[in-house]
């Protein structure tokens, strides 16, 4: 603590303490402003608090000093409330947050099955009206109408992994660890990189925060293709009745952190558990990989 805000605090509980001015109550709350402009934590304003009490020479009866304790409490609740106001609107931008992804997630998975379902009848029409032309034509015809068919073999398999993209049925369907090993086989398939996925299952957690971690895996993984030069990669899944864990390490490059940990795909993680009001732990030196520890409550508020 600062013993120039200490000092402050002081004078004005003091002052409170003797004179009980409303005054004294709007200085405890610029001082929590100032408090917390100064990045203080909580735990550190209420240390100050403390501090001050303990250096006030409070005299008189047993029933006095009680008294005089309750009188500061009041002055302290003034001093915490700038940081009781920071967390409400914490909550409430977390559960915007949290909104906006159910939204997205929703309208992903409305678009998925639209463009499976549709994409899939209008090329078997296709095929037939391909295969029905084959029959009645030449072999240099039927040589190009199976070139035709070889080419919509591969949009409907592009068409099938941008569906599953967008929502992988096997999330809502098996849950987070299934969806996790699938995500690793496709990314195996498209790279070769060589990924372990580490896990037990177990009861299944809310859809919000499986969607969640599972898409930031994804990001992590898209980043380690993108930037890590990576070889290896372990995803590890683990946790207990009241929270979910999972990490992402690679033996890739590595980076600074101080200088990388702005990067928008970095961010797009941190923001979407910080609306379940989890949190994102990076580890990385340049040359020695890199490692994204994710912790989530379970018990999060819809």
């Amino acid at each position: 603590m600062t013993t120039e805000m200490h000092n402050q605090y002081q004078l004005a509980l003091e002052d409170y303490l003797t004179t009980g001015s409303e005054e004294n109550l709007t200085e405890a709350y610029r001082l929590g402003r100032d408090a917390l402009a100064s990045e203080h934590g909580l735990l550190k304003a209420i240390d100050i608090h403390h501090a001050a009490m303990a250096d006030i020479n409070v005299s008189g009866s047993p029933r006095a000093h009680e008294s005089q304790i309750l009188i500061a409490a009041k002055f302290l609740k003034e001093y915490l409330s700038p940081f009781e106001m920071l967390h409400q609107q914490s909550n409430e931008s977390n559960a915007a947050l949290r909104r906006l992804n159910d939204i997205l997630e929703e309208n992903a998975k409305r678009i998925a099955h639209t463009l499976h379902d549709q994409s899939a009848e209008l090329l078997g029409t296709v095929y037939l009206e391909l295969a029905e032309l084959a029959r009645e034509s030449s072999p240099t015809i039927r040589a190009q109408t199976d070139h035709i068919a070889g080419l919509l073999d591969k949009f409907s398999k592009d068409l099938r992994n941008l569906s599953h993209d967008l929502r992988p049925p096997i999330i809502d369907q098996l849950g987070l660890l299934p969806a996790l090993r699938s995500l690793a086989q496709n990314t195996i398939r498209r790279t070769g990189l060589d990924i372990t996925v580490v896990g037990m299952d177990g009861e299944r957690a809310q859809p919000s925060v499986e969607i969640t971690v599972y898409r930031t895996v994804q990001e992590a993984l898209t980043n380690v293709v993108r930037h890590a030069g990576a070889t290896t990669v372990q995803i590890h899944l683990w946790g207990n009745s009241d929270t979910m864990r999972c990490s992402v390490t690679d033996d890739g490059n590595g980076f600074d952190l101080e200088r990388c940990t702005h990067g928008l795909g970095l961010i797009c993680m941190q923001e979407r558990i910080k609306a379940l009001t989890g949190t994102v732990e990076i580890e990385s030196t340049p040359g020695r990989g890199t490692t994204i520890d994710l912790t989530v409550p379970l018990s999060v508020v819809s």
